[in-house]
């Protein structure tokens, strides 16, 4: 049978795996019950977002455990990003790490992300042409071709 332990903030029983902890594990002398996973994410959202795990978790339900962006299944909040407006300190949504990505790397700059979108918009009609005009003239060769070896 696992051993379990108490939280010390939130005071429910958990197996081993529900805890994170530092060097030694359990059961070292200088070892004290750390708080569990759930605990520790809340104190995460509150010191970075001034939010709490509830509000997180409300919110990843309000998206059906979907990527705010991408629609991608989230199995867990544990792998969900924490979208926030910090000017105006909102909640804007929970995004997988490819989204969140994005967002960060524009720096979350609307107008560069509607010139990205803009650029694959053209990229893609340039290229789907460009393949087109090239498969229209390889039929061409291939149809003169074989009008020249009639026999």
């Amino acid at each position: 049978m696992a051993k379990t332990f108490m939280c010390k903030k939130c005071k429910v029983s958990y197996p081993e795996d529900g805890f994170v902890y530092r060097d030694g594990g359990f059961g070292s002398e200088w070892d004290v019950v750390p708080p569990c996973r759930k605990c520790r994410r809340d104190k995460i959202y509150r010191d970075r977002y001034g939010i709490s795990l509830v509000e997180v978790e409300a919110k990843l339900g309000q998206q059906h455990f979907h990527c705010g962006i991408c629609n991608m299944k989230l199995p867990s909040i544990e792998v969900g990003n924490v979208d926030m407006d910090r000017t105006a300190g909102i909640l804007r949504g929970i995004l997988c790490d490819d989204c969140s990505w994005v967002l960060r790397r524009s720096r979350f700059n609307v107008d560069l992300l509607q010139q990205a979108v803009f650029y694959l918009d053209n990229h893609a009609i340039t290229v789907t042409t460009q393949q087109n005009s090239a498969a229209a003239t390889r039929l061409n060769q291939v149809v003169d071709s074989s009008w020249r070896f009639e026999c």
